[in-house]
Protein backbone atom coordinates (compact mmCIF):
# COMPACT_ATOMS: atom_id res chain seq x y z
CA UNK A 1 0.00 0.00 0.00
CA UNK A 2 1.38 3.05 -1.09
CA UNK A 3 0.28 6.79 -0.36
CA UNK A 4 0.92 9.16 -3.30
CA UNK A 5 -0.13 12.90 -2.19
CA UNK A 6 0.74 15.95 -5.02
CA UNK A 7 -1.53 19.27 -5.44
CA UNK A 8 -4.83 18.72 -7.63
CA UNK A 9 -3.69 21.82 -9.94
CA UNK A 10 -0.42 23.58 -10.18
CA UNK A 11 -0.67 26.82 -11.75
CA UNK A 12 2.48 29.09 -13.07
CA UNK A 13 0.81 30.93 -15.89
CA UNK A 14 -1.61 33.16 -14.30
CA UNK A 15 -1.24 36.08 -12.40
CA UNK A 16 -2.50 36.66 -8.69
CA UNK A 17 -4.83 38.94 -9.40
CA UNK A 18 -6.40 36.96 -12.52
CA UNK A 19 -6.83 33.70 -10.46
CA UNK A 20 -10.50 34.84 -9.32
CA UNK A 21 -12.16 32.41 -11.53
CA UNK A 22 -9.59 29.24 -10.39
CA UNK A 23 -10.52 30.27 -6.74
CA UNK A 24 -14.17 30.40 -6.96
CA UNK A 25 -14.25 26.96 -8.18
CA UNK A 26 -13.42 26.12 -5.04
CA UNK A 27 -15.45 27.96 -2.45
CA UNK A 28 -17.31 31.44 -1.66
CA UNK A 29 -15.16 31.73 2.00
CA UNK A 30 -12.04 32.00 2.59
CA UNK A 31 -9.59 32.77 5.55
CA UNK A 32 -6.26 33.82 4.22
CA UNK A 33 -3.25 33.03 6.45
CA UNK A 34 -0.53 36.00 4.89
CA UNK A 35 3.23 37.67 6.00
CA UNK A 36 2.77 41.33 6.21
CA UNK A 37 5.69 41.72 3.54
CA UNK A 38 4.11 39.16 1.42
CA UNK A 39 0.50 40.96 1.81
CA UNK A 40 2.23 44.20 0.78
CA UNK A 41 4.16 42.29 -2.16
CA UNK A 42 0.61 40.75 -3.31
CA UNK A 43 -2.07 41.68 -1.17
CA UNK A 44 -3.79 43.78 -3.60
CA UNK A 45 -3.42 41.40 -6.53
CA UNK A 46 -5.12 38.38 -4.22
CA UNK A 47 -7.85 40.89 -2.95
CA UNK A 48 -8.74 41.82 -6.34
CA UNK A 49 -9.03 38.22 -7.35
CA UNK A 50 -11.48 37.77 -4.37
CA UNK A 51 -13.14 40.63 -4.88
CA UNK A 52 -14.04 40.03 -8.63
CA UNK A 53 -15.84 36.78 -7.71
CA UNK A 54 -17.67 38.11 -4.81
CA UNK A 55 -15.85 35.76 -2.37
CA UNK A 56 -16.13 36.68 1.46
CA UNK A 57 -12.58 36.69 2.75
CA UNK A 58 -11.02 37.45 6.27
CA UNK A 59 -7.18 37.95 6.81
CA UNK A 60 -5.15 37.44 9.52
CA UNK A 61 -0.92 37.98 9.56
CA UNK A 62 1.66 35.46 10.96
CA UNK A 63 3.41 37.43 13.49
CA UNK A 64 5.84 35.52 15.14
CA UNK A 65 6.35 31.58 14.55
CA UNK A 66 3.77 29.07 13.09
CA UNK A 67 3.34 27.16 17.09
CA UNK A 68 0.67 24.69 17.85
CA UNK A 69 -0.93 27.14 20.05
CA UNK A 70 -1.74 30.11 17.12
CA UNK A 71 -2.61 26.94 14.87
CA UNK A 72 -5.34 26.42 17.17
CA UNK A 73 -6.13 29.56 17.42
CA UNK A 74 -5.94 30.94 13.81
CA UNK A 75 -8.38 27.70 13.41
CA UNK A 76 -10.75 28.69 15.68
CA UNK A 77 -11.18 32.09 13.49
CA UNK A 78 -11.37 30.23 10.31
CA UNK A 79 -14.10 27.24 11.11
CA UNK A 80 -16.60 27.05 8.49
CA UNK A 81 -14.60 29.07 5.74
CA UNK A 82 -14.59 26.70 2.67
CA UNK A 83 -10.60 27.97 2.12
CA UNK A 84 -7.72 28.52 3.53
CA UNK A 85 -5.39 30.62 1.35
CA UNK A 86 -2.00 31.05 2.43
CA UNK A 87 0.01 33.75 0.94
CA UNK A 88 4.09 34.09 1.66
CA UNK A 89 6.83 32.14 3.01
CA UNK A 90 7.30 28.75 4.23
CA UNK A 91 6.31 29.33 7.52
CA UNK A 92 3.07 31.18 6.03
CA UNK A 93 2.54 27.73 4.58
CA UNK A 94 3.67 25.52 7.46
CA UNK A 95 0.48 27.45 9.24
CA UNK A 96 -2.38 28.05 6.77
CA UNK A 97 -1.73 23.87 6.38
CA UNK A 98 -1.94 23.64 10.30
CA UNK A 99 -4.99 25.70 9.96
CA UNK A 100 -6.90 23.35 6.65
CA UNK A 101 -5.74 20.41 8.88
CA UNK A 102 -7.78 21.35 11.74
CA UNK A 103 -10.78 23.08 10.25
CA UNK A 104 -11.31 20.66 6.98
CA UNK A 105 -11.12 23.62 4.76
CA UNK A 106 -9.27 23.05 1.02
CA UNK A 107 -5.75 24.47 1.14
CA UNK A 108 -4.81 27.11 -1.72
CA UNK A 109 -1.13 27.93 -1.45
CA UNK A 110 0.15 30.89 -2.87
CA UNK A 111 4.13 31.23 -2.53
CA UNK A 112 5.84 34.95 -2.98
CA UNK A 113 9.06 33.32 -2.85
CA UNK A 114 10.52 30.24 -4.04
CA UNK A 115 12.88 30.09 -0.74
CA UNK A 116 11.40 26.10 -0.15
CA UNK A 117 9.04 23.53 -1.74
CA UNK A 118 6.53 24.39 0.83
CA UNK A 119 3.60 25.05 -1.50
CA UNK A 120 3.39 21.99 -2.96
CA UNK A 121 3.64 19.82 0.22
CA UNK A 122 1.30 18.09 2.17
CA UNK A 123 3.84 18.68 5.51
CA UNK A 124 4.50 20.92 7.39
CA UNK A 125 6.51 22.02 10.24
CA UNK A 126 5.61 23.56 13.60
CA UNK A 127 8.00 25.70 16.01
CA UNK A 128 8.01 26.92 19.42
CA UNK A 129 7.99 30.94 20.28
CA UNK A 130 11.88 30.86 20.30
CA UNK A 131 12.25 29.96 17.09
CA UNK A 132 13.10 26.10 17.41
CA UNK A 133 10.82 22.84 15.28
CA UNK A 134 8.92 21.39 17.38
CA UNK A 135 7.32 18.93 15.47
CA UNK A 136 5.90 17.97 11.87
CA UNK A 137 2.21 17.03 10.73
CA UNK A 138 0.38 16.25 7.36
CA UNK A 139 -2.64 17.84 6.25
CA UNK A 140 -5.26 15.42 5.06
CA UNK A 141 -5.06 15.50 1.77
CA UNK A 142 -3.16 17.88 -0.39
CA UNK A 143 -3.29 21.70 -1.82
CA UNK A 144 -6.39 21.98 -4.07
CA UNK A 145 -4.03 24.60 -5.87
CA UNK A 146 -0.49 25.92 -5.81
CA UNK A 147 -0.73 29.72 -7.48
CA UNK A 148 2.86 30.26 -8.67
CA UNK A 149 3.01 34.05 -10.07
CA UNK A 150 6.46 34.40 -11.01
CA UNK A 151 6.23 38.42 -11.53
CA UNK A 152 6.05 38.36 -7.61
CA UNK A 153 8.30 35.26 -7.22
CA UNK A 154 11.17 37.03 -9.12
CA UNK A 155 10.33 40.59 -7.96
CA UNK A 156 11.21 39.24 -4.20
CA UNK A 157 15.08 39.41 -3.40
CA UNK A 158 17.76 36.81 -5.00
CA UNK A 159 18.48 35.45 -2.05
CA UNK A 160 15.14 33.77 -1.29
CA UNK A 161 15.70 31.65 -5.01
CA UNK A 162 19.31 31.14 -3.95
CA UNK A 163 17.94 29.56 -0.63
CA UNK A 164 15.25 27.80 -2.63
CA UNK A 165 18.23 26.15 -4.56
CA UNK A 166 19.89 25.08 -1.83
CA UNK A 167 16.85 23.01 -0.39
CA UNK A 168 15.70 21.94 -3.48
CA UNK A 169 19.12 20.03 -4.18
CA UNK A 170 19.24 18.30 -0.58
CA UNK A 171 16.24 16.28 -2.18
CA UNK A 172 18.54 14.39 -4.01
CA UNK A 173 21.35 14.15 -1.63
CA UNK A 174 19.13 12.49 1.07
CA UNK A 175 16.93 10.10 -1.37
CA UNK A 176 18.26 6.81 -1.25
CA UNK A 177 20.79 6.26 -4.57
CA UNK A 178 19.24 3.06 -5.63
CA UNK A 179 17.04 3.85 -8.65
CA UNK A 180 18.30 -0.08 -10.29
CA UNK A 181 17.93 -1.45 -7.13
CA UNK A 182 14.50 -3.74 -8.40
CA UNK A 183 14.87 -5.28 -4.33
CA UNK A 184 13.42 -1.68 -3.08
CA UNK A 185 10.10 -0.40 -3.33
CA UNK A 186 9.25 1.47 -6.71
CA UNK A 187 7.97 4.95 -5.33
CA UNK A 188 11.41 5.16 -3.67
CA UNK A 189 13.19 4.60 -6.85
CA UNK A 190 10.85 7.27 -8.42
CA UNK A 191 11.57 9.51 -6.11
CA UNK A 192 15.51 9.37 -6.53
CA UNK A 193 15.22 9.80 -10.34
CA UNK A 194 12.87 13.02 -9.60
CA UNK A 195 15.44 13.94 -7.18
CA UNK A 196 18.22 12.91 -10.27
CA UNK A 197 16.13 15.51 -12.34
CA UNK A 198 16.52 18.34 -10.14
CA UNK A 199 19.70 17.93 -8.95
CA UNK A 200 21.18 18.30 -12.93
CA UNK A 201 18.38 21.19 -13.49
CA UNK A 202 19.81 23.24 -10.33
CA UNK A 203 23.36 22.21 -10.15
CA UNK A 204 23.86 21.69 -14.36
CA UNK A 205 21.43 23.92 -15.97
CA UNK A 206 20.99 26.69 -13.45
CA UNK A 207 24.23 27.02 -10.64
CA UNK A 208 26.77 26.00 -13.47
CA UNK A 209 24.78 28.84 -16.12
CA UNK A 210 23.94 31.45 -13.75
CA UNK A 211 25.73 34.69 -15.08
CA UNK A 212 24.15 37.80 -13.35
CA UNK A 213 26.06 39.85 -15.88
CA UNK A 214 24.52 38.20 -18.87
CA UNK A 215 21.70 39.29 -20.97
CA UNK A 216 18.03 39.75 -18.88
CA UNK A 217 16.58 37.39 -21.45
CA UNK A 218 19.05 34.44 -20.48
CA UNK A 219 19.05 35.40 -16.20
CA UNK A 220 15.11 35.36 -16.12
CA UNK A 221 14.57 31.80 -18.15
CA UNK A 222 16.99 30.28 -16.15
CA UNK A 223 15.72 31.72 -12.68
CA UNK A 224 12.30 31.11 -14.13
CA UNK A 225 12.87 27.64 -15.03
CA UNK A 226 14.72 27.29 -11.28
CA UNK A 227 11.14 28.24 -9.56
CA UNK A 228 9.55 25.56 -11.45
CA UNK A 229 12.31 23.04 -10.21
CA UNK A 230 12.28 23.67 -6.51
CA UNK A 231 8.01 24.39 -6.16
CA UNK A 232 7.21 21.42 -7.86
CA UNK A 233 10.30 18.62 -8.73
CA UNK A 234 11.60 19.61 -5.51
CA UNK A 235 8.00 18.76 -3.63
CA UNK A 236 6.85 15.73 -6.00
CA UNK A 237 8.95 12.83 -3.90
CA UNK A 238 8.04 14.29 -0.51
CA UNK A 239 4.17 13.24 -1.90
CA UNK A 240 5.47 9.86 -2.28
CA UNK A 241 4.84 7.51 0.87
CA UNK A 242 5.40 4.06 0.51
CA UNK A 243 3.94 1.95 3.49
CA UNK A 244 5.66 -1.50 3.09
CA UNK A 245 8.60 -1.02 0.91
CA UNK A 246 9.93 -4.57 0.22
CA UNK A 247 13.43 -3.99 1.55
CA UNK A 248 14.58 -1.28 3.91
CA UNK A 249 15.84 1.92 2.23
CA UNK A 250 18.91 3.80 3.41
CA UNK A 251 17.92 7.23 3.50
CA UNK A 252 19.60 9.75 5.00
CA UNK A 253 18.07 13.09 5.54
CA UNK A 254 20.79 14.76 7.49
CA UNK A 255 21.07 18.02 5.83
CA UNK A 256 17.52 18.65 7.11
CA UNK A 257 18.43 16.71 10.70
CA UNK A 258 21.19 19.84 10.24
CA UNK A 259 18.32 22.12 9.82
CA UNK A 260 15.96 20.71 12.57
CA UNK A 261 18.56 20.54 15.16
CA UNK A 262 20.72 23.79 14.37
CA UNK A 263 17.13 25.48 15.60
CA UNK A 264 17.86 24.02 19.25
CA UNK A 265 21.42 25.96 19.37
CA UNK A 266 21.41 29.15 20.44
CA UNK A 267 23.01 31.24 17.90
CA UNK A 268 23.09 35.32 16.77
CA UNK A 269 22.08 34.81 13.09
CA UNK A 270 18.84 33.42 11.40
CA UNK A 271 19.90 31.89 8.04
CA UNK A 272 17.45 30.95 6.18
CA UNK A 273 15.48 27.23 5.56
CA UNK A 274 16.98 26.68 2.51
CA UNK A 275 20.17 28.26 3.38
CA UNK A 276 20.92 25.88 6.30
CA UNK A 277 19.93 22.95 4.32
CA UNK A 278 22.74 23.26 1.77
CA UNK A 279 25.51 23.64 4.30
CA UNK A 280 23.72 20.53 5.81
CA UNK A 281 24.14 18.78 2.56
CA UNK A 282 28.39 19.39 2.26
CA UNK A 283 27.91 17.69 6.29
CA UNK A 284 25.99 14.59 5.22
CA UNK A 285 28.95 14.38 2.11
CA UNK A 286 31.15 14.58 4.51
CA UNK A 287 29.62 12.28 6.63
CA UNK A 288 29.38 9.66 3.96
CA UNK A 289 32.88 9.43 3.45
CA UNK A 290 32.79 11.64 0.48
CA UNK A 291 35.88 12.51 -1.05
CA UNK A 292 37.73 16.44 -0.85
CA UNK A 293 37.20 16.74 -4.41
CA UNK A 294 33.24 15.74 -4.58
CA UNK A 295 33.14 17.82 -1.59
CA UNK A 296 35.08 20.71 -2.94
CA UNK A 297 32.92 21.06 -5.85
CA UNK A 298 29.15 21.13 -4.14
CA UNK A 299 30.69 23.73 -1.89
CA UNK A 300 32.24 25.92 -5.08
CA UNK A 301 28.76 25.39 -6.73
CA UNK A 302 26.86 26.93 -3.68
CA UNK A 303 29.03 29.57 -2.99
CA UNK A 304 28.43 31.12 -5.79
CA UNK A 305 25.50 31.83 -5.41
CA UNK A 306 26.58 32.94 -1.61
CA UNK A 307 24.83 30.06 0.53
CA UNK A 308 26.94 29.63 3.77
CA UNK A 309 29.94 27.10 3.42
CA UNK A 310 31.32 27.45 6.41
CA UNK A 311 29.91 26.83 10.08
CA UNK A 312 30.73 30.39 11.16
CA UNK A 313 28.39 31.57 8.23
CA UNK A 314 25.45 29.61 9.72
CA UNK A 315 26.03 31.30 13.07
CA UNK A 316 28.37 27.75 14.83
CA UNK A 317 31.58 29.27 16.12
CA UNK A 318 32.30 27.45 19.49
CA UNK A 319 33.25 24.12 20.38
CA UNK A 320 30.19 23.67 22.27
CA UNK A 321 27.44 24.98 19.46
CA UNK A 322 29.01 21.97 17.56
CA UNK A 323 28.56 19.54 20.66
CA UNK A 324 25.25 20.71 21.03
CA UNK A 325 24.51 20.45 17.64
CA UNK A 326 26.35 16.89 16.70
CA UNK A 327 24.02 16.05 19.94
CA UNK A 328 21.12 16.81 18.46
CA UNK A 329 20.98 15.68 14.91
CA UNK A 330 22.48 12.04 16.92
CA UNK A 331 19.94 11.41 19.85
CA UNK A 332 17.11 13.55 18.28
CA UNK A 333 15.48 17.08 19.47
CA UNK A 334 12.28 17.14 21.80
CA UNK A 335 9.32 16.01 19.73
CA UNK A 336 10.91 15.08 16.68
CA UNK A 337 13.82 12.37 16.95
CA UNK A 338 15.56 11.89 14.12
CA UNK A 339 16.70 8.17 12.63
CA UNK A 340 20.33 8.53 13.26
CA UNK A 341 21.36 6.50 16.36
CA UNK A 342 23.44 4.73 13.84
CA UNK A 343 25.65 7.66 13.72
CA UNK A 344 28.30 9.21 17.03
CA UNK A 345 28.15 12.24 18.37
CA UNK A 346 31.94 12.82 17.76
CA UNK A 347 31.81 11.20 13.97
CA UNK A 348 28.96 13.66 13.44
CA UNK A 349 31.63 16.39 15.17
CA UNK A 350 34.20 15.51 12.75
CA UNK A 351 31.82 15.75 9.73
CA UNK A 352 30.54 19.06 10.77
CA UNK A 353 34.24 20.04 11.13
CA UNK A 354 35.44 18.55 7.66
CA UNK A 355 32.76 20.35 6.01
CA UNK A 356 33.82 23.93 7.42
CA UNK A 357 37.45 23.08 6.64
CA UNK A 358 36.84 22.56 3.19
CA UNK A 359 34.65 25.49 2.79
CA UNK A 360 36.82 28.30 4.37
CA UNK A 361 39.38 26.59 1.70
CA UNK A 362 36.81 27.31 -0.82
CA UNK A 363 36.16 30.80 1.03
CA UNK A 364 39.95 31.85 0.95
CA UNK A 365 40.45 30.60 -2.80
CA UNK A 366 37.65 33.13 -3.86
CA UNK A 367 38.88 35.74 -1.67
CA UNK A 368 42.58 34.97 -4.12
Amino acid sequence: MSDIRMPHAYENSVSIEDAGPLLSKLGRSAFVVAGRRAFAAAGQALSKALDGQGIDYVVHYLEGEPTVSRADAFAAVAAGRDLVIALGGGKVMDLAKAVSRRTGARLVTVPTIAATCAAWTSVYLLYTEDHKVDRHEWIDGVPELVLVDKSVILAAPERYLFSGVGDALAKWYEECHAEDDSTIDLLYRLRTRIGSLTRDTLEHEFLDRYDPTAPHDIVSELKSDAVDSIMLLAGLPVGFRPHAPRKAVPRLELAHAFYNSWTWVPTAIRPLHGELVSFGVAVQLAQQGADEATLTQYLQRIHRIGLPVTLAQTGIKRDEQIHALATYVVEGIPGYSGPYRQLTVAGYELALREADRIGRSVVAADAQ
